[in-house]
């Protein structure tokens, strides 16, 4: 609507015997009210488009031979540089593929391209301009914790602000709210200052002021976009920066408010073992059997007076067996020697005691609990037969050691050692006689998700003092955190991967801008431990084995044959005798379970700006890994931005690693050779993410490379980490 002109003329008035003429042009303005059009959660991501810009004449500055290949190619890239270095501060260039094209085509009637260029001669070629777009793509979901921006798209609003508010959407009959008390409680976000801000300390928890602006750019569907240089198309717009988290890292106080914390938003969306029907049965059964518990008297396994005597001992541990996991939910860990010295007999099976350890410190179970270890302990000797002979004489055979123990609470986390034994405890946690796992909390048995919604609020300019609010019900999909953050710095973010299924890797460069490099399935296994390359399998255990069939896949250059997967879970591989002079290791499986994920099949080829993550896999099947190693490996190749990278593999999928003795569990990974300039850098950054134990070759040539170890049979690859053994960590993330 434009504004309109009125002219008022007022003439022949007579006032007081006096004759008055007056003649005024008014303006009438049309006060357009604000509107906001749309308010939503968008990303930002950064495109560079190469638009046609119309053509470039190039003249010789003296005469040019180009009667051969080589002439033609170093012609072509003299002119790609000529030009380029002048066009460079337009955002403009030609292309050296359109340079070459041209100068490679055939004279007419000939069967060969011009064989010089004379002075003053010219060339046309292509034009393009560059143009960075910025675009926010709406978004329908999030983690907690990520980096979003609020877009807010108006009229009448520019060089004005307008407020958001954030809300949480009530869900079912009963009208659910997860994280705030009221529907129209505001959930407090951490905002950021400027839209180039990567850090910020400031919580809002009510209305978030957006300024509004005229931007170059346009709509592109959903999509807002932008460009950095000046534009014929014009949106108003506001843009605010948020990040998807108080600013309160942890619950202060028992009870508080579940929106205070970044903490209290994640356990509002955990289902933990505890809330399930099935671990609130576990709890129940466990508190009834307390109390039936509670009458018992602890009896120790009656001990001959000189059983520790040496000529007495025949009943040793051979190995035992206990259960994959171990939590705090009041449940019953079982523990039984499923195997003894030859020479065991069932009286002396009676001498045979169990201790534990914790931090390193044993402490023999002899009562039924010990605060801060354990709430119920019993040592007894079951499945014992008894035959009687003729005269009444009555014989016992057989018989096997069990330990039935409660966990206390205090235990959650700490990695401990259960060990039968005669004499005393030796805590070699390599025999089959120690069991060792680490007590888990209550696991997350499930994540659930909330819904956000937003209200925009501005001045109403045809009313004075009165404000406009409007709904946008269009909601954004809260989750858990899903996503590993591998930082430019070499740092990383901790996630924990309980409960989910995939986990996301996200790369934050040095200006800021973010890269979804991928997604990895999460797969959960035994814990092997280290190759033992003197264990043969006999026959029998070989066919009763399941088999795995590496050979039958034809990859060339795969080290492993057959992979033997015993009832017990341990693997056998038989391989290829390589540099490292062997043809089978044997990988012992564990009682504790770890988390690894399956890398993508075919590597990596991530590029985005100047952010190239690029990878192919090479003569390898071996493709799982820790999760936290895989992102340590894609900060490392998105530093170095090489293009040329082969990597040997982690892990295979139960663990072992044939013919590595030490990636078991995915803790390293290895790399092809590339130049030794080139080599260094990857070295240095690989080492500048966390991979703190290196092995290059043991030729010459890599006596020049720092921060690697040389070592046998490393002449075709580097090895970079490997699993922990003996106190030595070979891999830490540095998180931030």
């Amino acid at each position: 609507m434009s504004n309109k002109e009125l002219e008022i003329v007022i003439d022949t008035i007579t006032a007081a015997d006096r004759r008055f003429t007056y003649n005024e042009t008014l303006t009438l303005e049309n006060v357009l009210e604000p509107e906001v059009i749309s308010a939503y959660f968008a990303e930002k991501t950064l495109k560079k488009e190469s638009l046609k810009d119309g053509t470039y004449q190039y003249t010789f500055d003296k005469e040019t031979s180009t009667d051969s290949k080589t002439k033609r190619s170093n012609v072509a890239k003299a002119i790609h540089k000529s030009i380029n270095d002048e066009l460079s501060s337009q955002h403009k260039e030609v292309k050296l593929k359109d340079i070459t094209k041209v100068i490679n085509e055939k004279e007419t009637g000939k069967k060969w391209p011009l064989q010089s260029h004379a002075k003053d001669s010219t060339l046309t070629f292509d034009q393009y301009k560059n143009e960075t777009k910025i675009y926010y793509k709406k978004i329908s979901s999030a983690p907690m914790g990520y980096e979003v921006y609020l877009i807010t798209e108006t009229k009448n609003l520019k060089n004005k602000t307008v407020k958001i508010k954030i809300h949480e959407k009530e869900e079912g009959k009963e009208k659910v709210l997860k994280l705030l008390k009221t529907k129209d409680d505001a959930l407090p976000v951490k905002v950021f200052a400027k839209k180039e801000d990567t850090s910020t300390d400031t919580e809002v928890s009510d209305w978030i002021e957006i300024d509004v602006k005229e931007e170059n750019g346009n709509k592109d569907g959903d999509d807002l976009f932008l460009y950095k240089e000046e534009n014929e198309n014009k949106i108003e717009v506001g843009i605010k920066k948020i990040q998807l988290r108080p600013k309160e890292d942890k619950i202060k106080t028992e009870g508080e408010d579940t929106h205070k914390s970044f903490e209290g938003w994640q356990e509002a969306l955990y289902i933990r073992e505890d809330e399930t029907e099935e671990g609130k049965k576990a709890i129940e059964d466990s508190e009834t059997l307390a109390t039936t518990r509670a009458a018992e008297t602890f009896i120790t396994l009656t001990r001959d007076a000189d059983a520790d005597k040496k000529e007495n001992k025949k009943s040793y541990p051979k190995k035992i067996s206990g259960p994959e996991d171990i939590g705090i939910l009041g449940k019953d860990a079982v523990f039984t020697i499923d195997k003894y010295k030859s020479n065991a007999t069932t009286k002396d099976k009676n001498n045979i005691r169990w201790c534990i350890y914790v931090d390193d410190k044993s402490t023999v179970i002899d009562a039924k609990s010990k605060a801060g270890l354990y709430t119920y302990a019993k040592s007894e000797l079951i499945d014992v037969v008894e035959t009687t002979a003729a005269d009444g004489t009555v014989t016992e055979t057989g018989g096997t050691n069990k330990l039935t123990i409660v966990f206390d609470k205090a235990l959650e986390g700490k990695t401990i050692q259960i060990e039968p034994y005669r004499g005393a405890p030796d805590h070699k946690v390599e025999k089959d006689w120690v069991y060792e796992n680490t007590i888990k909390g209550v696991k997350i048995s499930k994540r659930e998700t909330t819904a956000l919604w937003l209200t925009s609020q501005c001045d109403s300019v045809q009313s004075p003092n009165t404000t406009i609010k409007k709904d946008f019900i269009g909601t954004l999909k809260l989750i858990t955190p899903n996503t590993i953050h591998v930082y430019h710095d070499g740092k990383m973010s901790k996630l924990n991967l309980e409960g989910l299924t995939k986990v996301k890797y996200r790369y934050h460069d040095k200006n800021g801008e973010k890269h979804n490099v991928c997604e990895c399935e999460i797969y959960e296994t035994l814990k092997m431990g280290s190759g033992n390359k003197a264990k043969v399998l006999n026959t029998t255990e070989k066919a009763s084995a399941t088999i795995v069939d590496y050979k039958s896949k034809n990859i060339t250059g795969v080290s492993a044959y057959k992979s033997y997967i015993l009832s017990n879970q341990d693997v056998y591989t038989e391989g290829e005798k390589g540099s490292w002079g062997y043809t089978h290791v044997y990988y012992k499986a564990l009682n504790e379970k770890i988390t690894m994920v399956k890398l993508p099949y075919n590597g990596l080829n991530y590029k985005n700006g100047d952010t190239l993550i690029k990878f192919v896999w090479h003569q390898t099947l071996r493709r799982f890994s820790q999760p936290e190693v895989f992102a340590a490996f894609i900060g490392a190749l998105a530093k170095c931005g090489f293009k040329d990278i082969k990597s040997g593999g982690s892990c295979y999928e139960d663990g072992s690693s044939y013919p590595s003795l030490s990636h078991n569990n995915g803790y390293a990974i290895d790399t092809s050779y590339i130049d030794n300039t080139r080599e260094q850098k990857l070295i240095n950054a690989l080492k500048d993410y966390g991979f703190l134990v290196q092995y290059k070759g043991t030729k010459s040539k890599f006596s020049s490379l720092t921060g690697a170890t040389a070592l046998g049979g490393h002449n075709d690859h580097l090895h970079s980490g490997g699993a922990p053994k003996n106190g030595t960590i070979k891999f830490k993330a540095k998180y931030k």
